[in-house]
Formats: C-alpha cells, sequence, structure tokens
C-alpha cells in the first residue's frame, strides 16, 4: 500500500457527448438500476438527477494557462461491445462498487450537491477497521482510480453515468482549486489555489481512528490529526467543500477538523494519483465521453509544480513525492512545498504523453530506465527497479516505508506499457522486455491459478523475491502492462500472460459479491480495498477494448 494510505485517489470543459440512442449494449453488460439510500442527503436537488459534471466551470483555461501546448490528439470512436471474454466481470465488479442499499457495508456513497449526483468510493471497504485503522474515507489514489474504472466502464458499455458521479465527487469535495466546485468558495473567497486533490476525504462523515485488529492503534490521520489535516467536505455534515470555512462563511485554513492538532500543512496532495486522472480523461475522450482537452491543461498546470526542475542535474521532469500548501504562518493557500523524493512507483509517462509534455515523458522514461539499470547493477537481477532516489542516490529508506511492495514495481510497468502503446518508444520497449523477462522467470502456474512476486526485501537481503502469491491490485496491474503491450505489439504470448491472471480472477479470486477479496498475513492489511478492485476494473476494461477482437 502506498504511504499516504497509511499515514496521510466539468471535467471536460464542453459538451459532453451522450450515447446514441442505438446502443447495442445488452443488459448483462449494464449496472443494474441504483437504489439510492433514502439517508444520502439531497444538498439541492431532491430528485438527485445526475447532471452534465462535465460542465462544471474552470477558472482556469487553456487560453489562460501558459505555455499551452496541444493535448494529445484522439480520435472518437465507439468502444461499446455486447459480448466479450471479461464483460461478465466487469459487469460485476461495477455493480459491486455503485450498488448499495444504504445498509452498511458499502463500497461507495453517493450524494446529491447543487443538483449534481457524486459517488466517492471508500479506500477500504466501509468499515472494515484495517489498514488505515479507520472506515469511512476515501483516497485520492482510490477515487482517481475509480473515475478510471468507470469510465473504461462507460467505453465499453456506453453507460456514462458512474464515471460522471465518480469525477462530480472530485471537482466537489477532493479538489478546491477554484471555487467552482461550490458556489460557497467563489475566488474572492478563496483565491487561486491549485488544480490538485486532497488526498484523504471524509466520505461519511464518521471517519476515524479505530484499532486494528492485531492491537495498532489507527492512524493518525484522523483524531489526533497530527499529520496532514484533513477538511471537512461530508455533505451529511455541511453543504460546502473541502475547503474549511468559519462561521462567518469565510475560508479558514487555521479550522482542523475533530479537534485535531494538525500545524503542519493545511492542503497536500499525492500527485501520483492526480496524475492518473489524466489517463481517465484520454479514455473518455477516445471513447466519446466527452472532450478532455481544458481539464488536461488544468491538470497539468496543477501538477507541474510536483515535477523537478528541467535543469535538475539528476533527473529533470521527473514527479516528486508529494505537493503541499498552507504551511506559513497565519496559514494561506500561498505557501507550497514539495518532498523531493523520486518514486519509481509514482510515475506516469503516459499521463504526461496525454498532458502534451512529450519531453517530461521521455524524461520520466530516463529515470526508470535509470532505476531499473541500478537494481540489476546491485542486486543481478535485471527487471526490477530502484524504488527511491533521494538526496542523489538510489535506497529504500524514504518517506513511503512501502518499498518492498511489489504494487509499485508493477505499477510502474503498467504506466510505462501505456506509455508504450501511446508512443511505440524503443526505449521503453526495451526497459518493459526485461521486466517482462524477470516476471516469467518469477512466474509459477498451478492449475487455472498463477503465482507472481508480492513483495521484495527492503531490509536485510535488499531486492529478493521474499512473498510470491495473490494481491488483486498487483494483478490488475500487471495484467494491464501486459494487456498494452500484446496490443501493440499484436504478441499472442503476452496476452495469453494476461488472460491468465484475469482467469484465475475471474474463476477463483471473485467473491460472490463480484469483487476481490486481499488476504494479509497482517490480519489488519486484510480487506476489500477500492484502489486494489479499481485496478482490476481497468485491467478488464482494457483487455475488453483493446483485445476483444
Amino acid at each position: 500500500m502506498t504511504y499516504r494510505s497509511i499515514v496521510r485517489n466539468s471535467i471536460f470543459i464542453g459538451t459532453l457527448l451522450t450515447a446514441p440512442a442505438s446502443c447495442k449494449c445488452t443488459s448483462s453488460a449494464q449496472v443494474n438500476p441504483v437504489n439510492y439510500p433514502s439517508a444520502v442527503t439531497s444538498l439541492s436537488n431532491p430528485s438527485g438527477t445526475t447532471t452534465d459534471i462535465f460542465n462544471i466551470g474552470a477558472a482556469l483555461t487553456a487560453s489562460s494557462v501558459p505555455d499551452a501546448d496541444p493535448i494529445m490528439p484522439v480520435m472518437s470512436m465507439d468502444g461499446r461491445r455486447t459480448s466479450g471474454r471479461y464483460l461478465a466481470p466487469l459487469s460485476e465488479l461495477a455493480n459491486y462498487f455503485v450498488n448499495n442499499d444504504g445498509n452498511k457495508p458499502n463500497a461507495s456513497l453517493s450524494t446529491v450537491i447543487h443538483g449534481t449526483r457524486a459517488r466517492a468510493a471508500y479506500h477500504v471497504y466501509e468499515d472494515m477497521a484495517t489498514h488505515l485503522c479507520n472506515s469511512g474515507a476515501t483516497t485520492s489514489e482510490s477515487q482517481a482510480l475509480f473515475f478510471n474504472f468507470m469510465t473504461l466502464y462507460g467505453a465499453v458499455t456506453g453507460n456514462k453515468q458512474y464515471a460522471q458521479e465518480a469525477y462530480a465527487y472530485i471537482r466537489y469535495f477532493m479538489m478546491p482549486h477554484d471555487g467552482a466546485e461550490s458556489p460557497q468558495l467563489p475566488d474572492a473567497k478563496l483565491g487561486k489555489g491549485p488544480f490538485v486533490i486532497h488526498w484523504l476525504i471524509d466520505v461519511s462523515g464518521e471517519a476515524k481512528s479505530n484499532t486494528c485488529p492485531d492491537g495498532r492503534p489507527g492512524s493518525g490521520v484522523f483524531g489526533k490529526n497530527i499529520v496532514y489535516n484533513m477538511y471537512n467536505p461530508t455533505p451529511r455534515s455541511a453543504p460546502y467543500s473541502s475547503i474549511a470555512l468559519g462561521p462567518n462563511g469565510q475560508v479558514d485554513l487555521t479550522l482542523r477538523q475533530k479537534g485535531g492538532g494538525n500545524h503542519v500543512a493545511s492542503f497536500s496532495s499525492a500527485p501520483d494519483a492526480d496524475q492518473w486522472l489524466a489517463n481517465g480523461a484520454y479514455w473518455a475522450g477516445k471513447y466519446g465521453l466527452g472532450k478532455p482537452y481544458e481539464f488536461l491543461t488544468n491538470l497539468r498546470s496543477g501538477l507541474s509544480e510536483g515535477m523537478t526542475p528541467d535543469d535538475d542535474k539528476d533527473f529533470p521532469d521527473t514527479m516528486r513525492f508529494a505537493i503541499y500548501w498552507g504551511m506559513d504562518n497565519p496559514p494561506t493557500l500561498a505557501y507550497k512545498g514539495t518532498i523531493n523524493e523520486l518514486y519509481a512507483g509514482y510515475q506516469d509517462p503516459a499521463a504526461w504523453e496525454i498532458m502534451g509534455r512529450p519531453k517530461w515523458a521521455k524524461n520520466v522514461v530516463k529515470f526508470l530506465g535509470a532505476a531499473q539499470n541500478e537494481f540489476s547493477k546491485r542486486y543481478g537481477q535485471s527487471g526490477p527497479f530502484m524504488p527511491l532516489f533521494k538526496d542523489g542516490v538510489f535506497g529504500w529508506e524514504g518517506s513511503d516505508p512501502n518499498t518492498y511492495w511489489m504494487g509499485f514495481q508493477y505499477r510502474t510497468f503498467a504506466h510505462l506499457a501505456h506509455y508504450y502503446y501511446l508512443t511505440g518508444d524503443k526505449d521503453a520497449k526495451a526497459i518493459l522486455d526485461r521486466f517482462v523477462s524477470w516476471m516469467k522467470k518469477n512466474w509459477a502456474v498451478d492449475g487455472s491459478s498463477v503465482s507472481i512476486p508480492q513483495a521484495l526485501d527492503n531490509k536485510v537481503n535488499l531486492g529478493k523475491v521474499v512473498k510470491s502469491g495473490y494481491e488483486p491490485g498487483s494483478f490488475g496491474l500487471a495484467a494491464q502492462g501486459l494487456i498494452a503491450l500484446a496490443a501493440k505489439d499484436n504478441d499472442a504470448e503476452l496476452k495469453k500472460m494476461g488472460e491468465v491472471i484475469l482467469d484465475d480472477l475471474a474463476k477463483n479470486r471473485k467473491g460472490k459479491n463480484g469483487a476481490y477479496f486481499y488476504s494479509d498475513p497482517l490480519p489488519s492489511n486484510s480487506a476489500t480495498y477500492g484502489f486494489q478492485n479499481a485496478e482490476v476494473g481497468i485491467a478488464y476494461g482494457l483487455y475488453t477494448l483493446l483485445l476483444n477482437n
């Protein structure tokens, strides 16, 4: 899991393209009608209708952003499918995320704000006191991936409702950048803020720190709140966005939710997760769900502040660990800083290619190549990536303690493979080939089940595989990378490898509710995670769109 998961994922300005009336989608590929719980508070529109959230405005526009290079163009195409190898588990997983009757636990929570239906996907299946040792919250990681999954689901089925709802939650409750997300936060009150997402949000209004099943105390984010401030965005308690307001209705960055004593940062972004929104936006543009260009330009503007400078002596144009604002006294959004640690698992060259920064994307590829070469040099294994570059050297110890987690390795692989799919870059292909070769050497199949590396030793025998088996997020990410490579190169072997993983997921790992449970040696980490399930859904969606022919 990521560090932020332990201590700390109109969108498209313009007219949304509606699905043609002649949609060939069958009922088996559609999510069943949602029964919205009566307990959900309607802040504006009692009917709870979903409006076109792609029309939510933004103060920043393409014309006002300096150096607004062209966003990667896409040709809109029809991705809808009426049959497919993984169409059934894709639909079941979408049902898991959005169908709930209001009785706990749920995978998501929807509400209506200013006439728009918005939906948040819980980071952990609601009420599971695990991992964060909390309940009732989402992260930018989980919400961004939920949006991406729902975008691909919309491409496959023609049903764009849930992509709209996922993004509406981001804009209204997680992205307080320009006041457009809430009429109660106009520019005059907030000023020009960051076009990025606050990393942690209290969804249910009941988010709290619990005692973990193994006896550990819960994350300090809740209750004591000693690391980062978590604003109060929940529509159950107040009809305003995630910037805290004082008694006079004005922005008050001195407020600390739940009596916490946070004096560190008033707004904090995990920019790796924010990058991923570019992929969902690209897919939405490609498959006719919306027009992403102005949104992508604005996102690029916000995220560029987290990149290393062009003249960085080590690795220019590479995403740093975090961006934070509001640490001056009194706190305002004027002060911002970064944590200057470069993680291989936090890079997404495809996102920068999409956002019109091909040079930056290429520099990210160079960083990943250097990380892979350093791992090979130190440990004699060509394939994995050194997880961290800090203070001029590669290593394992940084702000994120989870450098052992193979999810970072597969995430790097998946994002780089997407970049290769978009560009055909030869340097990226060489890096990917080495990683696939390493995967094959550490690949085990027993009947219909597959086992792949899940953890590397980051303490004693550095770089050694110390755990193999199953984890939904790693399976989903590994499959995504294999699918992108197979689609680009028409590679039958890699397609088969991807199918082996997806078949194992669909036949052996899926629960009766359509979701994928993660069983960890530490009971406190065992749960049904929103971000892991979204990665599985993205893999199903990509296969259906790119290889289901």
